[in-house]
């Protein structure tokens, strides 16, 4: 367990934010350097408008690819336009950004028409949680109003999280575990945190071999596409466990009973990227 969890925000504690606020003040590298680039989206993001569709449904990659991507692409887009300007208000501290992100969560919140199948779940769990991120950034601003956040959160309760996909045992199982830590935190709900740091360890009990190599990736597509899949799942379990240790959960040294670790996957395949 960490010392201090900060059950007041999901991703980015106060402190955090803090330090990058001096980095970008300092112009310390790499840091300076990737606050231009999210200006430069956040800048760009302003004048999009969202593109919330009349039913969510995303179909399968391998059966419909083109229709995939553009099922799937205004969530995507949207979620991660929320997220940078959210990002940008709270190191300039300047309203426009704030403005336009909430525009972006108030116009997901009234999305009504879910369907399930195909790859709509996979797709909602690994781009909405970007989504909830932002709120967090927002909540306690003038901008994201009591009754917009009120609406907000029964969104996240009733809609998203049915969405996540955390059961599944491949990279569907990290991507759900990633929309549904981001929610427990998110509602502060002890019980759900609690229930996602226990997933996270069976994840990673379950996917990562005792040669470290993730079983149910590795093998996609005959091998031509393990390196891609293996990172497609090491990717939101990261995510998953910096959520969770800002909710009080190191999990980034965890040794399951079996000697399964996070580090011990990296160990394997970051050889295999260089």
């Amino acid at each position: 367990m960490a010392a201090q969890p900060d059950h007041s925000r999901v991703l980015l504690t106060s402190p955090r934010l803090a330090e990058l606020r001096q980095a970008i003040a300092d112009k310390s590298e790499p840091t300076f350097s990737a606050w231009l680039e999210v200006k430069r989206a956040a800048d760009e993001a302003l004048a999009r408008k969202p593109q919330v569709p009349d039913v969510w449904h995303v179909p399968g990659f391998y059966g419909n690819k083109e229709g995939h991507i553009k099922a799937k692409e205004g969530l995507m887009n949207d979620a991660n336009a929320a997220y940078t300007l959210a990002l940008a208000y709270r190191m300039t501290g300047e309203d426009r950004y704030a403005a336009a992100a909430v525009k972006f969560i108030v116009a997901w919140s009234q999305l009504r028409e879910f369907k399930k199948g195909d790859d709509s779940e996979l797709c909602f769990s690994y781009h909405f949680p970007a989504m909830i991120f932002a709120a967090d950034l927002l909540r306690g601003s003038k901008h994201f109003t009591a009754e917009q956040g009120a609406a907000f959160a029964r969104f996240l309760e009733t809609t998203a999280l049915p969405m996540n996909t955390m059961s599944r045992r491949n990279n569907w199982g990290n991507w759900g575990l990633v929309l549904f830590s981001a929610t427990a935190a998110y509602q502060n709900n002890t019980q759900r945190i609690e229930q996602a740091a226990k997933r996270w360890k069976e994840l990673i009990d379950e996917q990562v071999g005792e040669d470290g190599v993730l079983s149910h990736e590795v093998g996609r597509n005959g091998g031509r596409s393990g390196l891609w899949y293996s990172h497609f799942s090491l990717f939101p379990q990261t995510i998953a466990a910096e959520v969770l240790r800002v909710q009080g959960f190191d999990l980034f040294e965890y040794k399951s009973p079996k000697g399964r670790s996070l580090r011990i996957a990296y160990e394997k395949l970051v050889p295999w990227s260089l």
